[in-house]
């Protein structure tokens, strides 16, 4: 049993001990229960909060269920150009829209694949006192001219936009941008601001049944992998009745091309839609910094402490080596990290928008 499976079966033993001492002492309960499995050098709540650190942040609000749900759940990250408090799959497209790895929501494991879409989609906007100016906004000529260099000087990663564009305004800009130069020494003034108006959303993804998610925890085996021969997802196989398989399936056969050609053989809506009814919710693919050719394994120990090997052997070689010096066997799992396609809204959580909690 692995020490995630152990960390769940002993809450799910306390729950009375979680109803006498209150919420927000779930982690001193985690610790206490699995303290004598992990051996020396972390106290119980420092390694319950190591292990499942959403728990730290859990409120009174939350309620047990939720925050059981918590210990499994997927955290993934997704970049928008919108604001809102819940996803919704009906506004497919009014982001990026590209939809290449199939139809549904788009979720990164990596923060800066989210942050980068955010940037890449969000409006720039300058804030000054009272006012919020786009580039749609109803501008004369210097206003306009100055948003060009103060956007400008955002993408060239300047902390201060604005102070930037006027240095170099003033520095280059001759008798011929004075009007510019106008602008800019007023919106400096009035301390304006300049960034993307973007949003980065934290998530949870899991099953919206607390009870499911407590004893099966939505996880990456549950999802149709695209870099996975069909024939070593067996589980996803066996959901999908034979009949609705393409008629050249074969052992070799590759996720993609089963989902392009599974139902209609056309329409990607209809692919998800029916592998969602079969209990499938969602593609997993690798992002891009993850598809190396040879793959990489990270060996995570008892204290946290991580090391890649350069192939599964090297990784069961250190998992050993720790077993037969005392410790806890480490995990070990495939190194990079994954994008999701969810099928259903219903499996998203929002936990912060642009770092702040709902």
């Amino acid at each position: 049993m692995g020490l995630l499976s152990e960390l769940i079966a002993n809450i799910e033993n306390t729950r009375g001990q979680i109803k006498r001492r209150g919420l927000l002492d779930i982690p001193a309960i985690m610790g206490e229960n699995i303290a004598q499995r992990v051996g020396p050098g972390l106290t119980a709540t420092e390694h319950a909060r190591s292990v499942v650190p959403e728990v730290r942040d859990a409120g009174r609000e939350k309620s047990t269920e939720s925050v059981l749900g918590l210990l499994g759940a997927i955290k993934a990250y997704h970049g928008s150009p919108h604001k809102f408090d819940k996803f919704d799959m009906s506004k497919i497209g009014t982001g990026e829209g590209a939809q290449a790895y199939g139809h549904g929501l788009y979720f990164a494991e990596n923060p800066e694949t989210a942050k980068a879409y955010a940037n890449i989609l969000g409006k720039f906007e300058l804030k000054t006192p009272g006012k919020t100016i786009a580039r749609d906004s109803a501008l004369n000529d210097a206003e306009s001219d100055s948003l060009s260099y103060v956007s400008m000087a955002h993408t060239n990663g300047e902390k201060n936009p604005v102070g930037a564009a006027l240095g170099y305004v003033t520095k280059y800009g001759g008798n011929e941008k004075k009007d510019t130069l106008a602008v800019l020494q007023k919106w400096a003034s009035e301390g304006a601001s300049a960034g993307k108006n973007a949003s980065v959303y934290e998530t949870s993804l899991r099953w919206p049944d607390a009870a499911r998610e407590a004893s099966d925890p939505l996880g990456p085996q549950h999802f149709l992998d695209f870099h996975k021969d069909l024939k070593d997802q067996p589980a996803i196989l066996a959901k999908i009745p034979p009949n609705r398989l393409p008629k050249d399936y074969g052992a070799d056969s590759s996720p993609a091309w089963m989902y392009d050609n599974l139902g209609t053989g056309t329409d990607a809506v209809s692919a998800s839609e029916e592998l969602r009814k079969l209990g499938i919710p969602g593609i997993r693919y690798l992002d891009a910094g993850s598809r190396t050719a040879t793959p990489q394994f990270r060996v995570t120990f008892h204290d946290g402490t991580e090391q890649v090997a350069s192939s599964k052997s090297a990784a069961e070689s250190m998992a050993r080596a720790a077993e037969s010096n005392g410790y806890p066997r480490p995990k070990i799992a495939e190194a990079g990290t994954a994008n999701y396609v969810l099928f259903d809204d219903a499996l998203v959580e929002i936990l912060k928008r642009n770092g702040i909690a709902p």
